[in-house]
């Protein structure tokens, strides 16, 4: 893997304790992962673990409980200093219909949820747990996204969503080729 500057993990529950422990080596000699959802919750023969198996790469540990939400429901950028942020014009963005709940460890917060809201037009709710962290890992970094991000984008094409993970690849990895007068 150490070839790779970063590697993304979309929503990949089921992962064997041999390939945890080579991302887990990858990431602590100065790899760059970018995770979200259940990754690694589960093993690969489909049973839950108490804890994600990269608990200590994401610097976050699992509560046991997941959110449901629904198109009106948003998350908040509590860092709105971060580069992962850059050129996102909202402080509200809108949530992934499902989310775990999640305490940071070791991660920094950079964003969290506002809990469900009970309807459109109404006052916004109050915030709760943590909707993207960022850890350091030995020589390498973690960003772990708590919702089913990857799903969402495909169906709604939030590009507040586009923008978190093409400015996590733009700071995780070396520039590649660039193309221009093209489409996306």
């Amino acid at each position: 893997l150490a070839r790779y500057d970063c590697i993304v993990l979309p929503t990949t529950p089921c992962l064997s304790d041999s390939v945890i422990e080579k991302l887990r080596q990858y990431v602590a000699a100065g790899g760059n992962l970018i995770s979200c959802f259940d990754g690694a919750l589960f093993d690969d023969a489909g049973n839950k673990r108490r804890d994600f198996g990269l608990a200590d790469v994401i610097g976050a540990r699992f509560l046991e409980e997941s959110w449901t939400f629904h198109n009106v429901d948003y998350f908040s950028i509590e860092d709105s200093a971060s580069n992962f942020f850059d050129d996102i014009q909202n402080q509200l963005i809108p949530t992934p219909g499902h989310a775990l709940k999640v305490e940071a460890s070791s991660a920094t917060v950079l964003a969290r949820f506002h809990q469900p809201m009970s309807g459109p037009y109404v006052e916004l709710s109050p915030k709760t747990t943590p909707a993207i962290l960022f850890n350091h890992y030995g020589k390498g970094r973690s960003l772990y996204l708590a919702a089913s991000f990857g799903e969402f984008y495909a169906r709604y094409a939030a590009p507040e969503h586009k923008r978190i993970v093409a400015n996590a690849i733009a700071a995780f990895s070396r520039p590649g080729l660039t193309v221009g007068n093209a489409p996306e």
